[in-house]
């Protein structure tokens, strides 16, 4: 009976994780970046998962980069982005991880205090990565 149900468990979640039209959201996740630091300042970023390279983008203020991935039931979905402004301004830190943290619509706001991550439930952008 064990056996059994373990298959069946197995077929379903490979059913779920190739199946996009069935639930076509429910393994999409979009990550938005976007240069809010003000006063002319652009924003060069360098986004990557150890599968994907997204390369360095260079942002004035107001603009954004955005990507989309599915994660999996198995395995970890890990990207990390590199930031720096001015020349001066650097930092390195997770933007998607599975086993940290995760959100299905990801929205951060580089500020000149910080990075900012929105909140959806409570509609507000709370500091999630200061400038040392």
């Amino acid at each position: 009976m064990m056996k059994h149900l373990a298959t069946a468990m197995l077929i379903l979640i490979i059913k779920l994780e190739t199946s996009s039209a069935e639930l076509p959201d429910i393994f999409t996740r979009i990550v938005n970046i976007k240069n809010d630091l003000g006063g002319g300042i652009h924003l060069t970023t360098h986004c990557q998962s150890a599968d994907d390279d997204l390369g360095v983008r260079d942002l004035s203020n107001g603009q954004f980069t955005e990507w989309k991935f599915r994660v999996t039931l198995i395995g970890k979905t890990l990207y990390w982005c590199s930031m720096k402004w001015n020349d001066i301004v650097r930092a390195s830190f997770d933007v998607y991880d599975d086993d940290k943290f995760w959100c299905l619509y990801c929205y951060y706001s580089v500020r000149q205090d910080g990075v900012y991550l929105h909140n959806l439930e409570k509609d507000t952008w709370e500091m999630f990565h200061p400038w040392k």
